[in-house]
């Protein structure tokens, strides 16, 4: 028996995020390795049956890939990447306006396909949930000012005023001015309907399965309480009602 090496560590390629489809056939899960060239972590989804084939990956490239959910009929798989996606034109403001460069929500036919950009949101869009109909997606996305920059594209320095605890992440940067609500978008696209808002955070949405409701959770904020958003019209956009029943 030897020692682990550095070099070992390029051999560890962890899986996670286990999603088994509707039909019970496949499973899609999250292949995780560290890229040689530039020392960075690096996800992917991949496919197997259930009955314990060899494994295939799903998605191609080198970006990132990662929170596979699959739509209730089977026939699509919604994932998070950071890939580069249509073009968005020559304006440089635009496209950061647009999200490029950040982590949006995705779609793929589940019987093999392009994938296609599904949200265009500033600071990026993750975790999306199903509708019990398979025509649209909840999704959390932060919302908030965009820092001003240089004309080379450098943030411009500026005074913060700090009002909150939890007000920078490591990789991510100042938080403080910003918060995470949950969007609704179709399908088919079209620009996401915000579904939340307020000065706390909403995530883990989660659709009742026999009307549409979604009943985000919120984790951070002035009070820790569920919150349940009544979608009283299916048509686009619907009318919203709001109970929150603090815990």
């Amino acid at each position: 028996m030897r020692d682990i090496t550095i070099e070992d560590l390029f051999q560890f390629k962890p899986v996670s995020k286990p999603r088994i489809s509707p039909d019970g056939l496949r499973v899609a899960f999250v292949v995780t390795s560290v890229d040689k060239r530039t020392y960075e972590y690096r996800s992917s989804i991949w496919l197997v049956s259930t009955e314990g084939d060899e494994a295939k990956r799903f998605t191609a490239g080198p970006a990132n890939a990662h929170s596979p959910s699959w739509s209730p009929d089977g026939r699509w798989l919604a994932f998070v990447s950071d890939r580069e996606g249509e073009s968005l034109g020559k304006d440089e403001k635009e496209q950061k306006k647009r999200g490029k460069g950040k982590p949006q929500i995705w779609l793929i036919p589940t019987d093999g396909g392009e994938a296609r950009q599904l949200t265009f949101t500033q600071h990026g869009a993750s975790n999306p949930v199903w509708s019990p109909d398979s025509k649209r997606l909840v999704f959390d996305a932060e919302v908030g000012p965009a820092d001003e920059e240089t004309e080379d594209g450098k943030p411009l320095p500026k005074v913060r005023v700090i009002d909150r605890l939890w007000y920078r992440l490591d990789g991510v940067g100042f938080i403080h001015d910003k918060r995470h609500h949950l969007f609704l978008v179709d399908i088919a696209g079209g620009e996401p309907q915000q579904l939340t808002g307020g000065d706390w955070d909403d995530t883990d949405p989660a659709w009742s399965p026999g009307r549409p409701m979604v009943k985000p959770s919120p984790f951070w904020g002035r009070s820790s309480c569920v919150q349940v958003v009544m979608l009283t019209s299916i048509q686009s956009p619907p009318l919203l009602s709001k109970v929150r029943l603090h815990v």
